[in-house]
C-alpha cells in the first residue's frame, strides 16, 4: 500500500508544478511553458522526487493539447539533494528560458532561486514547502502548494479544541 501510496503522492507532486506552471504560461501568453525541475533523484530526498509525476502529467497534458494550445517542456537535472545545486541548476534553467522552476524544497535553496528568478519574469514553485520563512521572504514570485508549518499546525489544534478535544 505504501509504495502505491508514494506513487500517487508523487503523481500529484507533479500535477501541482505543471499546474503552477500552466498559471504563469497563460498570464504570460506564452506558446509553450518550460519548467525546469531541479530534483533529487539520487542522494537523501531521492524517495521524495517529483519528476515521474511532473513527466506523466507533461505528457497526459501535451497529449490531450489542441494544435494552438501551449505545449508542457520539461527540463529535469539531477539536484543530487544538495540545495546549492538547486540554485545553480534553476540559473541554468532560467538561461534556458524556463517560465517555472523548481529544487530542494527549503529555503536555502528556494529562496535564493526566487530572488534570481525575479529579474527574468519567472515563479519559484515547491508543492511540498511549509517553511515560514518563504513567505516572510516577501518573494511575490514563490508559490507553496502548502501550508506554512505554524499557521497549519495552529489550524489544527484550533479544530481539534473546537471539538473537545483537551
Amino acid at each position: 500500500m505504501r509504495g502505491r501510496r508514494g506513487r500517487m503522492d508523487k503523481i500529484l507532486l507533479g500535477a501541482a508544478v505543471l499546474t503552477a506552471g500552466l498559471l504563469q504560461a497563460g498570464h504570460a501568453g506564452a506558446a509553450d511553458l518550460k519548467i525546469g525541475l531541479a530534483v533529487a533523484m539520487t542522494g537523501a530526498y531521492a524517495p521524495y522526487s517529483e519528476a515521474e509525476g511532473a513527466r506523466c502529467m507533461a505528457d497526459r497534458l501535451n497529449k490531450a493539447a489542441g494544435a494552438n494550445d501551449p505545449k508542457v517542456e520539461l527540463m529535469i537535472e539531477d539536484n543530487r539533494s544538495d540545495p546549492q545545486l538547486s540554485v545553480s541548476l534553476g540559473q541554468k534553467f532560467l538561461d534556458a528560458g524556463a517560465q517555472v522552476i523548481t529544487g530542494v524544497p527549503f529555503p536555502d535553496a528556494l529562496i535564493p532561486m526566487a530572488q534570481t528568478a525575479q529579474p527574468y519574469g519567472a515563479t519559484v514553485f515547491s508543492a511540498p514547502n511549509t517553511q515560514l520563512e518563504m513567505q516572510q521572504a516577501g518573494l511575490d514570485n514563490f508559490i507553496a502548494g502548502a501550508v506554512p508549518d505554524p499557521i497549519n499546525a495552529s489550524a489544527a489544534a484550533n479544530a481539534l479544541y473546537g471539538k473537545g478535544a483537551r
